[in-house]
């Protein structure tokens, strides 16, 4: 379904990178650039920090695939995946600048990392992406009020919607990538995004603006995407795009947005 899904995007998913006890940090730290090995270096809880090295290196991979499609070798340390309040920024090394043809665009990239487990997602420039990834834990009814609205909690309930274990960490997944797909960072919430529609893996819905809040995209702007159960079950991954026609649009035939 995620192949499928990403083939019509023409773009590459990175390699999803599962936790082990036995995996060593420390023999694949030379695979991140300066600015990263700087950023793994900060004070942060050892699993967080973990998890982080885990999503970068599997951004880095899918990258390397994403270049090699039009014939340009790079290695880990030519690539540094660099995050602010955005979403992450690709930067290249002078050496990898200096082997790419004139005028290649810079691609999109989105990452998620969750449980001890990444995964990230390239795509080619211009396009609007996200990817998010969640362990499956229970989520409070108090925080299922306030990051759903009625309807996405009675088409939970119902059974209707991600019939299967831990629905409510599938809505979260599907809603946390299509904030990501929009490339709003940290500024954007979970009540942003309304799902309007679910159909087996494929859910779609629309986006609103808060009043006061700038914002780049439009509310009533559309998004869909696919939600599938990984790693034997114990996580969700989700995959979104955004910019298409929400359901209202589409039914009163309006161009997509």
């Amino acid at each position: 379904v995620v192949r499928d899904w990403l083939r019509e995007m023409t773009g590459v998913v990175g390699t999803p990178v599962p936790r082990s006890a036995a995996w060593p940090e420390k023999d694949f730290l030379d695979e991140l650039a300066p600015p990263e090995l700087a950023v793994y270096r900060e004070p942060r809880h050892p699993g967080r920090r973990r998890e982080w090295l885990l999503g970068r290196l599997c951004a880095k991979r899918a990258l390397m695939a994403f270049l090699a499609r039009s014939g340009v070798r790079a290695d880990c340390p030519d690539l540094a995946v660099l995050s602010g309040d955005g979403p992450p920024r690709v930067v290249w090394s002078d050496a990898l600048r200096a082997r790419l043809p004139a005028g290649f665009p810079r691609p999109g990239l989105s990452l998620s990392h969750s449980g001890g487990a990444a995964v990230a997602v390239v795509f080619p420039g211009g396009r609007c992406v996200g990817i998010d990834l969640q362990v499956v834990v229970p989520i409070s009814d108090l925080l299922q009020r306030r990051a759903f609205t009625p309807a996405e909690r009675r088409g939970v309930g119902a059974g209707k919607w991600f019939p299967s274990e831990a629905p409510f960490v599938a809505l979260w997944t599907a809603k946390e990538a299509a904030i990501k797909a929009v490339q709003e960072g940290w500024t954007a919430v979970l009540s942003d995004v309304t799902i309007r529609e679910v159909v087996g893996p494929v859910f779609r819905g629309r986006y609103r603006n808060r009043p006061g809040r700038p914002g780049t995209f439009r509310a009533g702007s559309g998004f869909d995407g696919v939600i599938v159960p990984v790693f034997s079950g114990r996580f969700w991954l989700g995959l979104a795009r955004a910019g298409v026609a929400s359901a209202e649009h589409r039914r009163s035939g309006k161009a997509r947005s």
